[in-house]
């Protein structure tokens, strides 16, 4: 299996969603103008030096790394988990249902 290397000048959207009690911001990158496909995503809770920080870091490389190995985000979003009602349980879940749903 290859990863697929992002050019690098690529498209990009910058989100500001909550999850929880907690705002999130996000970037996710594209590749290429269309924006149909995601290569990478960066996820932030604006509180530095938290672990909470350090684990949406680690998390966003880890579904960074699979989006550039070939797994479509349609399938991240399903794996992360989900609660009762089948909403996500963790703010990079929260992500990818923004990424591959809408807002909604």
């Amino acid at each position: 299996m290859t990863r697929e290397i992002l050019p690098p000048r690529r498209a990009s959207d910058i989100l500001k969603f909550s999850h929880g009690q907690r705002s999130y911001y996000a970037t996710v990158g594209f590749y290429d103008a269309t924006q149909a496909a995601p290569g990478e995503v960066f996820l932030s809770t604006g509180k530095t030096g938290t672990e909470l920080q350090a684990l949406m870091r680690d998390s966003a490389i880890a579904a960074s790394l699979a989006l550039q190995f070939g797994c479509p985000a349609e399938v991240l979003a399903k794996a992360f988990s989900r609660d009762e009602q089948g909403q996500p349980e963790t703010a990079i879940g929260r992500l990818f249902q923004i990424i591959t749903e809408g807002e909604g």
